[in-house]
């Protein structure tokens, strides 16, 4: 679950079918991401004919999006839910701006399941005013409150 706050900084979201480029590649979806990582120019390279552009994406809103990131196989036979792959692209990047993605993990259980996070994390969670950035990059910008 990701959830974009407004931000003045122009950016677009994508959806990469990667089980069904697996599927094409005669790959599972777990061994295609041990093989092509969709982080690197070339495993990206390999999705762009399976990816589709979020076109109601506006970085001028609170939205949130719900991303089925699963290992689920493509199947030629029926309706399945596979996994997507999603990605952000920030058009003008700029080292005095920010985009503040809130990134959730969302998995079912089994009734009965202990909670492995405590309440007082939850709450410490949920309260936080802390934005964290992928390598820390932007270090002159103030993330307080």
């Amino acid at each position: 679950m990701l959830g974009y706050e407004p931000s003045s900084v122009p950016s677009e979201v994508a959806l990469a079918d990667y089980s069904k480029c697996a599927y094409d590649l005669e790959l599972t979806p777990q061994e295609f991401l041990e093989k092509h990582n969709p982080m690197f120019a070339a495993g990206e390279q390999l999705l762009q004919p399976y990816t589709t552009t979020v076109r109601c994406f506006s970085h001028q809103r609170f939205q949130i999006l719900l991303i089925n990131n699963s290992i689920a196989p493509f199947s030629t036979q029926g309706e399945t839910w596979q996994g997507v792959l999603h990605t952000a692209t920030v058009r003008e990047p700029s080292d005095n701006l920010r985009r503040v993605v809130n990134s959730t993990m969302v998995a079912s259980v089994s009734i009965g399941t202990a909670e492995p996070i405590t309440e007082v994390e939850q709450h410490q969670f949920i309260t936080s005013t802390i934005v964290r950035r992928r390598g820390y990059d932007k270090p002159q910008l103030n993330d307080d409150p």
